[in-house]
């Protein structure tokens, strides 16, 4: 009678000593800790962003103050994605954030689509070098100029010379600078272009394959279709650096 509440006792061990070790495996394997939690809803990888603000200091930065977050968009003049990232997201982001010197800006021109990708980006990287102050309404009115109906898998060309000198021409600038742009557009080998390959060899370097590809602080969100995620993306790599300080 004893040997069998004995082995009974060692049964009954074994069994919850499964238990346990199965709940932790779920804990584990379903549960995961915060970190991954926030990584699936906010991140989907990470790069090294010291590198990443290295590469990119001569790019377009909008910033007012001593921003200490970090914003780099890989985008496509092309991209229809790019054009409602721009138009939904760029005057929120600016009012919340850009605006009270928490996070500075960056653009890199990711020309996937093509003759016309690789002209907005051109001039856009003109529009940079002769009139920097008239960049970043250059950068909104070719997205505006971008068709509502443009497919970017389709061979439509819109983005063209003469899209181009219409958006230059709209500038508030002095002629002798339009002329000076549209120079530097006409080139193929001017600095303007070369900056352009610079920015296509970027994409490559950090992996970019879609646009927009938006990096906060090294962290790519995982999707910045939506301001919600942007915006916690954002207040929680500023949280991070004003406890860093």
């Amino acid at each position: 009678m004893a040997n069998k509440n004995s082995n009974s006792n060692i049964i009954f061990l074994m069994i919850a000593i499964l238990i346990i070790v199965a709940g932790i495996v779920m804990l584990v394997v379903f549960g995961g800790s915060g970190d991954d939690k926030e990584k699936d809803s906010l991140f989907e990888r990470t790069v090294k962003a010291k590198d990443l603000s290295k590469d990119t200091k001569n790019n377009p930065t909008h910033k007012k103050g001593d921003a200490k977050v970090q914003i780099v968009e890989f985008g496509d003049y092309k991209c229809p994605a790019c054009k409602a990232f721009e138009t939904n997201f760029m005057d929120k982001i600016e009012k919340d954030y850009i605006d009270k010197g928490e996070v500075e800006y960056r653009f890199v021109n990711a020309p996937f689509h093509g003759e016309g990708s690789e002209l907005g980006a051109a001039s856009a990287h003109a529009v940079n070098k002769v009139a920097p102050d008239a960049y970043w309404n250059y950068h909104r009115a070719l997205f505006e100029a971008q068709p509502d109906d443009h497919d970017m898998q389709g061979d439509d060309e819109w983005l063209t010379q003469s899209v181009v000198k219409k958006a230059v021409n709209g500038l508030d600038v002095d002629k002798d600078k339009k002329e000076q742009i549209m120079k530097l557009v006409k080139d193929r080998n001017s600095e303007s272009y070369k900056q352009m390959n610079s920015d296509a060899d970027l994409t490559k370097k950090y992996d970019v394959d879609i646009t927009p590809t938006v990096v906060v602080d090294g962290k790519v969100l995982s999707d910045p279709m939506d301001y919600d995620k942007i915006s916690e993306a954002i207040d929680k790599a500023i949280e991070k650096k004003n406890k860093s300080n």
